[in-house]
């Protein structure tokens, strides 16, 4: 079997994110193993896999590990990825058909830390988002009311094309497996609300392009035009954290390493109120959740998902009056109320109608 090191391994991986993951997990564990300089990381893992059956493997994960804890310890690594590196350097291990026994595995995997999530967000508020998109430009209005009202992750969101938007009314999208995180397509539905923020930012979408394109040709970067967004998560990422700390809303978690309100924060605010006024397999269903098993024994059509989400619209409105949503409420109970008022009438006229022919009949009869 041919020996596959870092960069080849990287390419077998479809999503950037996971690449540059790895790519910088892969990468420290060779130098940490090796003691080799940065940039001959790849060229010393494929002289490093050969000499493998002359070396302890079992000795070498085991230093790994501790070496691990030590920087969790000193707070550099959180439990969660203390494991993920670990397991990312078995994984590229056995990709080049190496492994440790059964027993060794379970050695390792108990000297590990607990899977806790040392971090802590920011459990946001319909106020709380008013207050950041009232600091916000058109753009990140747009975008931060596409994932309030769909509930969408940031990369799938921005991932989103210019083509499917342009001179077009729609009211759901279906992303592609292959932008998906669990690598099945999903239709997401937005709100009235949120795709009228985007009809306003697409009258000035032009300019912010070329502006955009001017910068990156700059930086000597490639720029892409046929997104919706036109931003990398990392770009949104900073323009984001500018926002809340022009709103006042900007907390830092030094534990987690990152803010206490992050773009997936609407993404958890979205399902939260959805789930109070519909069922939770229906919400899952509608924000692509993976029920496990479920998903084969429970088939929503895309008539009665809409339906659905028609329900839960009002509830994500983020401009809307306070009393928005129970107002939707009351106008349609009302017309309900009235079709079914209207409904009775109609059958009550039928019936006399059809008494007054009997009774015509019935004197032209006797006449």
């Amino acid at each position: 079997m041919e020996l596959v090191g870092i960069n080849e391994y990287l390419a077998t991986k479809r999503a950037k994110s996971t690449k540059d993951t790895l790519s910088t997990i892969l990468k420290d564990f060779i130098r940490f193993t090796t003691s080799c300089e940065k940039g001959q990381e790849n060229e010393i893992s494929l002289i490093w896999l050969k000499s493998q059956p002359d070396l302890d493997l079992f000795s070498v994960l085991r230093n790994y590990v501790n070496y691990l804890n030590e920087e969790g310890n000193k707070g550099h690594l959180a439990p969660m990825t203390v494991h993920k590196r670990f397991s990312s350097v078995v994984n590229w291990l056995n990709w080049n058909g190496i492994y440790i026994e059964n027993r060794e595995t379970i050695v390792l995997q108990s000297a590990l830390p607990r899977k806790i999530m040392v971090g802590s967000d920011a459990c946001i508020t319909r106020e709380t988002i008013q207050t950041i998109i009232h600091h916000a430009d058109i753009q990140m209005k747009a975008l931060i009311l596409v994932l309030c009202s769909s509930g969408m992750r940031i990369n799938e969101a921005l991932s989103l094309k210019y083509a499917d938007f342009a001179d077009k009314k729609i009211s759901d999208i279906e992303i592609p497996r292959q932008q998906m995180k669990a690598g099945v397509a999903h239709r997401y539905y937005f709100s009235a609300e949120a795709l009228q923020a985007i009809s306003e930012y697409l009258k000035i979408r032009d300019n912010i392009r070329r502006r955009g394109a001017v910068r990156t040709k700059n930086m000597g970067q490639k720029y892409s035009n046929d997104t919706l967004f036109g931003m990398t998560a990392t770009t949104a990422g900073r323009k984001f954290i500018r926002i809340q700390q022009a709103a006042g809303v900007y907390e830092y978690d030094p534990e987690g390493k990152q803010a206490k309100i992050t773009f997936h924060s609407f993404r958890k605010w979205m399902e939260s109120v959805a789930k109070l006024h519909q069922p939770e397999n229906i919400v899952n269903a509608i924000v692509g959740h993976d029920e496990g098993l479920s998903q084969n024994y429970r088939r929503y059509t895309a008539d009665q998902l809409r339906d659905a989400y028609k329900k839960i619209e009002p509830y994500l409105c983020i401009e809307a009056p306070a009393d928005y949503a129970e107002l939707q409420g009351e106008t349609q109970n009302s017309l309900k109320l009235q079709q079914e008022t209207t409904a009775t009438l109609a059958a009550k006229m039928l019936s006399m109608e059809q008494e007054l022919k009997e009774l015509r009949a019935i004197i032209k009869a006797s006449e």
